[in-house]
């Protein structure tokens, strides 16, 4: 019997026992606390009206229902003190609510009246109540249940010798085990009920990790795809989306832009005199002065090989020409980690109306190169272009 019980009663796992040992407490103080509320009205209102006045019946319902204030109080407290752990206190109360119906009901047939023995209404319902009502595990509700049996087996024939053993003893033990198999399954589809919430939540917890990996994964391939390996900063490919939605945006809403390109002065001797190891660190160490002196707006990336590119937003020349000569002396006056001092060359150009990529783009070309002409270390913008 044990073991088709244990069979037919799901296991919770280890790490699971705890919340669901809280999760039981919690729904069964409600249902405590909500009954425990109706029935200090209901035993109080047949108390006093409906039996007789100064007999045990009324004594009995009066008992009940200030026994019932006590656990209003007790399922309320814990119902704003909502325990995180369940001990040994926490299980005798949930039970108690269950022993205290059952000894009630037990009473009120012993002190019943009537000769011909039968179960009565409130017995009945104290036993399939409890069973359909509350979340009991098998050990608990047989504990309940046997109880009950054995305390109606020994106090009857004391209270009422009259009656013959065959009239109680197999309507309680029927009646018991019928409870308690009612208690088992219900108690079965309780817990199969948090099993399944569980594997949804874990499901739920492995999508969204699975989801987080996928984002993760498609965010390192866009930087693959828009960062240069190197500088870690924008490539070319990005740089070329860029120009053509700003150019796109400037010849449909006549809006203006400025470019700046850029080139380390003699970087092949860097890489000849200090290896291509130090050039690289170099180029990382470069890329990362003109992101900290550029403003949020602008979108900075490498255009190939030692020559970065700028593009800056709402920028007319004179301003573009304003940030370039600042790059300038900042590079110049920046101490290097591998190397000594380092100078740039800049060209600046900014759009013009009816202006397309390919225009702009030699145009700034056109600036650089007029620039290293004339010395190095210097901005020429598109004013002072030959």
């Amino acid at each position: 019997m044990v073991d088709f019980i244990k069979k037919i009663s799901p296991e919770v796992p280890d790490e699971d026992k705890s919340e669901f040992k809280v999760k039981k407490f919690r729904d069964n103080n409600l249902r405590i606390l909500i009954l425990s509320v109706f029935l200090v009205f209901e035993q109080a209102y047949y108390g006093y009206f409906i039996q007789p006045n100064g007999s045990i019946v009324e004594q009995l319902y009066f008992i009940s229902a200030s026994l019932m204030v006590i656990f209003a109080i007790i399922s309320a407290y814990f119902q704003v003190k909502k325990p995180e752990q369940i001990k040994l206190l926490h299980k005798i109360y949930e039970i108690s609510i269950g022993l205290t119906g059952l000894t009630i009901a037990i009473m009120r047939i012993l002190f019943s009246p009537q000769q011909v023995f039968r179960l009565p209404t409130i017995y009945i319902a104290v036993l399939y109540g409890m069973a359909v009502y509350f979340y009991y595990n098998y050990q608990q509700s047989f504990a309940l249940y046997l109880v009950a049996i054995l305390a109606l087996i020994y106090f009857v024939p004391i209270f009422k010798p009259n009656l013959k053993h065959s009239y109680y003893v197999a309507d309680a033990i029927s009646n018991g085990l019928l409870a308690w198999l009612v208690s088992i399954f219900n108690y079965r589809k309780y817990v199969k009920d948090f099993l399944n919430k569980k594997l949804i939540q874990k499901k739920n917890q492995q999508l969204k990790d699975k989801n987080e990996e996928i984002k993760e994964i498609n965010q390192k391939l866009e930087e693959l795809i828009i960062k240069d390996d190197l500088t870690k900063i924008y490539n070319r490919r990005k740089l070329d989306d860029e120009l053509e939605k700003i150019c796109a945006r400037a010849q449909r809403y006549e809006q203006i832009f400025s470019l700046v390109l850029l080139d380390i002065d003699h970087f092949k001797l860097v890489n000849d005199q200090y290896g291509h190891n130090v050039g690289d660190e170099v180029l990382k160490e470069f890329s990362q002065l003109l992101l900290d002196n550029i403003r949020d707006v602008d979108i900075c990336g490498r255009w190939g090989g030692e020559e970065f590119l700028i593009i800056s937003p709402a920028t007319e020349c004179e301003e573009a020409l304003d940030l370039a000569e600042r790059l300038r002396r900042t590079i110049a006056s920046n101490d290097f980690t591998k190397v000594d001092n380092l100078t740039s060359s800049l060209g600046v150009a900014t759009y013009k109306e009816n202006d397309d990529i390919e225009s702009l783009i030699k145009r700034v070309d056109d600036c650089l190169y007029q620039a290293k002409d004339e010395g190095r270390n210097k901005v020429i913008s598109q004013k002072n272009l030959n």
